[in-house]
């Protein structure tokens, strides 16, 4: 991902870099019957052994707006995560990724944009951070 490095960890973007990282961050957590792809600027999830059930998010299209980066790069990572949630709800029949169903959460300061799932204070699950450069 992107050639510029903040505290060791690499740094992203553009909205092909982002989704990238999502997806990494992604495959690190959920189950093993789904797949998660970055391919351009979108972001896709199936189950594994049925991938007619893809459901992706355009990630692209949600950067690609003029005003405040930060918020559409959130905007941008909820969607993801919401989605992410919704189709491993739905194919499984079980909430994830705990057992009620949690909110997505994404918090961006200094460049460094925190995801997690439940309430912020006390998450259920945390993702890798990403760090966006410019």
């Amino acid at each position: 991902m992107g050639s510029g490095h903040r505290n060791g960890h690499s740094a992203c973007v553009d909205a092909v870099e982002l989704t990238e990282a999502l997806a990494a961050r992604l495959g690190e957590v959920i189950p093993s019957a789904f797949v998660v792809e970055a391919r351009g600027g979108d972001l896709a999830i199936w189950p594994r052994n049925d991938p007619s059930h893809r459901c992706a998010v355009r990630v692209a299209t949600i950067l690609d707006q003029p005003g405040d980066r930060d918020y559409f790069v959130g905007a941008a990572c909820y969607s993801v995560l919401d989605t992410v949630q919704d189709v491993i709800t739905t194919d499984t029949s079980e909430p994830w990724p705990a057992p009620s169903a949690l909110t997505p959460g994404v918090h961006i300061e200094n460049g460094r944009v925190s995801l997690w799932y439940g309430d912020q204070a006390s998450p259920s699950l945390v993702l890798r951070p990403i760090y966006l450069t410019g």
